[in-house]
């Protein structure tokens, strides 16, 4: 099988091609060869197959230790991902969803971890979960609070851009704030790095999700596990455009075995 490095070299190459290949006028230049291009292209398939290989087995492998009887959210047991509720564009349902997931959590010290965020861990009194926030300053996606820690904003994004002023405008809001923990940006990339803020990537938030869905199955709530892996599943499918076959593949069991390393990583420590 070719090594990683190798496959995203071909398919670098291949995305050149396609940019360079555009049809001389008239006739065909029989001085251009295409064999280049169709090596390039029998090497990609072959390291398709062997990449979907690999992920069905990884698949199996995560579903069987960390989700037996449900199975991985990137197996088609749990494929809800082409509904048209959870496409990507729509922010508020993954803001819904993810408030769904953040009550919960009994546990509050696992919550702002979750985004990044250093916490106390001596804490019992669950997180109150507030959506759609209306403040003179702008609608806030997610306003977390605790008495004893504070309050979190977290503004989600999926496809979506941040306004002009977005943030500054949202940090006013939580000047007024007696106990600030400060704002969460959960997105693809960090659109405002100068901007005083902590940003969460969704891929950190499916990742630290399977866990909890992991302990939530081991403890027998079976309703909050399957709920939580599907949500994990639209994310992995929908925003970090993960799944399906072909060079894909790749990323995903690359991905899968990010999950596999760091439950064996936890059984040793």
């Amino acid at each position: 099988m070719a090594s990683e490095g190798s496959t995203q070299m071909s398919a670098i190459a291949l995305r050149t091609w396609t940019r360079l290949a555009v049809l001389p006028p008239g006739e065909t230049n029989a001085a251009i060869s295409l064999d280049p291009l169709r090596r390039m292209v029998a090497a990609a398939e072959r390291d398709a197959v062997s990449a979907a290989q690999r992920l069905g087995d990884l698949i199996e492998q995560s579903g069987r230790l960390l989700f037996p009887g449900v199975g991985d959210p990137l197996s088609a047991n749990l494929e809800i991902g082409s509904h048209r509720w959870l496409q990507a564009d729509r922010e508020e349902t993954y803001s819904d969803w993810l408030a769904w997931v953040l009550q919960r959590q009994e546990d509050p010290a696992r919550v702002l971890p979750l985004f990044g965020v250093d916490g106390r861990r001596d804490v019992a009194k669950p997180w109150r979960v507030e959506r759609e926030v209306v403040t003179p300053w702008g609608r806030l996606d997610l306003l977390l609070r605790h008495g004893q820690m504070g309050v979190l904003c977290v503004e989600v994004k999926t496809q979506s851009h941040l306004g002009e002023d977005q943030l500054e405008r949202y940090l006013k809001v939580l000047a007024r704030e007696r106990s600030s923990l400060g704002l969460v940006v959960l997105a693809m990339e960090d659109e405002r790095p100068c901007t005083p803020h902590y940003f969460c990537s969704w891929k950190q938030v499916a990742l630290s999700l399977r866990t909890w869905a992991r302990d939530w199955l081991r403890d027998g709530k079976l309703y909050d596990a399957v709920m939580t892996l599907a949500f994990c599943g639209a994310i992995e499918r929908n925003l970090l455009s993960l799944g399906g076959s072909g060079l894909n593949a790749l990323r995903t069991a690359d991905y899968l075995e990010e999950v596999l390393n760091e439950r064996d990583h936890e059984t040793t420590t």
